[in-house]
């Protein structure tokens, strides 16, 4: 801060110099050399009158006249001219005042003004950000700061420590504990875009990279409070795609393009995930009239009190015979159970493989504990009766009964 001060007075100091020198420098208004100029401009004038004469250009009497009036004009002006060159003009009165009045008028105007505002903030984030650099280099391994902030933040509470402590959980893969930190940071001080989109980023890894209904109010409250953040914009974007929901995947896709050149390796890649997503909805309205399974999934009340609500549900038509590869897939979560879903052609995981290519298949509902599509010890399972795709059934019926 000190030397932030001594160069702005540097820089009054240079153009003090500009502004005040001139007005203390005595300024000649005339001196000799003004009556060297009258004299040789008599002479000029009267060489003309000289030449008019001998051109017979003039009578004698105006001759006369304008000789006499040259000469009258010679003896007016130098006078005055040694009068101006005896009194040199100074403006010391006014130098003095500028040299008190600027710099005083310089520093109120910083001082009160949104400039200094601005520095001030900065140089506060500044000395913030330095300092706990500073700290952090002194405490060593990521284990050790982690230790050492969650040590300071429960004895002295502070929402931007636990925010920071849960940004060093999630490095570390901790998403439970970042979790727990992100929540004491919200309830300690005003949440921002970064904080909720942080604590979304954890529900999501936490949850087998899919968005719970907690989630998703995150990252629509972040979104509310800055509009185009981009990390929650593309996470409420997968999340779509991976519900099947492809227009609103596209639009979010879309909003996210907006905000990089087209050409852009961020661009090109945003491109090809919006083509996608509008191939799904054109395969998806072409072929709704052909292939499409309404599925009922239910959860047995015996299996109940085995589900947190939180895990990942995998609902998935697979070929009787075959590939095991599921046809078409939806993703949920457990706590949306029971729900009513319909599976069409549209819904493949791969080009080509689809409902339209096979006559039989099984539906499969999956709770997965880990939050993996293949299948786990200790995940609950259901399955339906083998169907003929091609007879339209109206209605499929899943009950989740057993553990894998």
């Amino acid at each position: 801060m000190l030397m932030f001060w001594v160069g702005i007075a540097v820089m009054v100091v240079v153009a003090l110099t500009f502004v005040v020198l001139p007005l203390l420098w005595p300024r000649k208004i005339a001196g000799p050399d003004a009556v060297s100029l009258s004299i040789a401009l008599h002479k000029d004038r009267l060489l003309h009158l000289n030449q008019q004469r001998q051109r017979e250009e003039l009578a004698p009497e105006a001759y006369n006249q304008m000789h006499l009036e040259l000469e009258k004009s010679l003896l007016d002006e130098i006078p005055e001219v040694k009068t101006h060159a005896t009194h040199p003009k100074r403006s010391t009165g006014l130098a003095i005042a500028l040299l008190i009045i600027l710099p005083v008028v310089a520093v109120c105007f910083y001082l009160y003004g949104d400039s200094f505002r601005k520095y001030a903030d900065y140089r506060m984030a500044y000395e913030k950000t330095r300092k706990l650099n500073a700290e952090i280099a002194e405490l060593g391994s990521v284990d050790n700061i982690i230790t050492q902030l969650k040590q300071r933040v429960d004895a002295h509470p502070d929402g931007r420590g636990w925010f920071l402590l849960g940004r060093l959980y999630m490095k570390q893969e901790r998403f439970s504990e970042a979790v727990a930190a992100f929540v004491k940071a919200e309830q300690l001080t005003q949440a921002t875009p970064e904080m909720l989109i942080a604590h979304a980023e954890a529900l999501y890894f936490i949850n087998g990279h899919t968005l719970n209904l907690q989630a998703r109010a995150l990252l629509t409250s972040a979104l509310k409070l800055q509009p185009n953040a981009k990390e929650a914009v593309s996470l409420l974007a997968i999340d779509a795609y991976q519900r099947g929901n492809f227009a609103q995947a596209a639009s979010y896709w879309q909003q996210l393009l907006s905000q990089y050149p087209p050409d852009s390796d961020e661009g090109k890649i945003l491109l090809r995930m919006i083509a996608e997503a509008q191939q799904h909805l054109e395969k998806s309205s072409n072929n709704t009239a052909k292939i499409v399974l309404p599925v009922s999934v239910q959860l047995a009340e015996s299996l109940k009190n085995k589900v947190r609500g939180d895990e990942t549900l995998f609902i998935y038509a697979q070929a009787e015979t075959g590939s095991p590869m599921p046809l078409a897939v939806v993703k949920r979560l457990a706590h949306d159970l029971p729900l009513q879903i319909t599976l069409n052609e549209g819904m493949g995981m791969l080009p080509g493989v689809s409902l339209a290519d096979v006559d039989k298949v099984r539906v499969i509902a999956r709770i997965s504990k880990s939050g993996q599509p293949l299948a786990a010890n200790g995940d609950l399972e259901g399955s339906s009766d083998v169907i003929e795709v091609h007879k339209h059934p109206e209605k499929i019926v899943v009950m989740i009964d057993k553990v894998h």
